[in-house]
């Protein structure tokens, strides 16, 4: 099929390419129409107002080649589309004139009552709140045990310092 199409690319062109360099080209022209055919889907779905941008000049020789890029996107919800005098109109027969505003009378009445939330505690919050309770006077039980126990090492290090010391000037009284 390739060579086909470079025989044909051949006779219409002066200069000649290989079956690669034509893949290639043809890659590149589908790539890059691809390309714009997203970066204006993108447009089409942002936001943020400002006027619209120009759509990208048709290529119909590559787009009838590739059909399945080309979309149409149905905008009947999108807010440009609305005939703004029709409902111009619509919002002049709504608004209350001078006449109707004085039949308007204010509700009196007292205001159904709001049902006070309640929260109820699963019992798995409850056991797991219980757990981690035990699990924090467990760990300050043993962090007191471990400090009674440096202290201990302390006072036995202190000690043991003063009796190397009493030791080593016993030697240097002996030798004066």
């Amino acid at each position: 099929m390739h060579e086909t199409l470079r025989l044909q690319y051949h006779t219409l062109q002066e200069e000649k390419r290989s079956v690669t360099q034509l893949k290639r080209l043809w890659d590149k022209l589908k790539r890059s129409r691809k390309n714009i055919l997203a970066e204006e889907r993108r447009e089409l779905m942002a936001t943020g107002g400002g006027p619209p941008k120009p759509p990208a000049s048709p290529q119909p020789e590559i787009d009838n080649l590739i059909p399945h890029l080309n979309y149409e996107i149905n905008v009947e919800d999108d807010s440009d589309g609305i005939n703004l005098k029709n409902n111009a109109q619509v919002i002049q027969e709504a608004t209350p004139g001078p006449s109707s505003a004085s039949e308007v009378r204010p509700v009196t009445g007292t205001q159904t009552p709001k049902k006070p939330t309640v929260y109820k505690q699963n019992d798995c919050l409850n056991e797991l709140k219980k757990a981690r309770l035990q699990l924090i006077k467990k760990e300050e039980t043993q962090m007191e045990e471990l400090h009674m126990i440096r202290i201990e090492e302390a006072q036995y290090r202190r000690e043991a310092a003063k009796f190397l010391m009493m030791q080593e000037e016993k030697k240097f009284n002996e030798m004066i």
